[in-house]
């Protein structure tokens, strides 16, 4: 994932080349968690959060958010609820609401704060991309 440490590897990714796009998302499915990892997860999903996604795209990034809430708190986790909003769904809300009733306060608090990132864009979807788009 060296080249999202590049403005050109960037740029690429912004250009949805579809092979770059599917190893992007792998990355952050597989979350390794090494040194720079959590900057390089946060770029590729300030890069493809504005991207249009495939629907099974669209489910494998969910799993990412519902993981990354679940799991504990890191540096990018900021990033992955600003994907939340850009992928989000009824679906997907009614799964990160089901953590509010954790008994793990953490998990309770970052669901709580990708809620607030996805009603700050308007049912998580529609101001988002409208946004997303300029």
């Amino acid at each position: 994932m060296r080249f999202i440490e590049s403005a050109d590897g960037r740029r690429r990714l912004r250009e949805r080349g579809p092979a770059l796009v599917e190893h992007a998302i792998a990355f952050l499915e597989l979350d390794p968690y090494v040194f720079r990892s959590g900057y390089a997860k946060a770029a590729i999903t300030r890069c493809i959060k504005g991207l249009p996604f495939t629907h099974a795209q669209i489910q494998r990034l969910q799993g990412v958010v519902v993981r990354a809430l679940d799991k504990c708190d890191r540096q990018e986790f900021r990033a992955y609820c600003r994907l939340a909003a850009a992928v989000g769904s009824p679906a997907f809300d009614t799964r990160i609401r089901e953590r509010l009733d954790s008994p793990d306060s953490a998990i309770r608090r970052r669901a709580r704060n990708v809620l607030d990132y996805m009603d700050d864009c308007w049912d998580g979807r529609m101001l988002c991309r409208l946004t997303l788009k300029r």
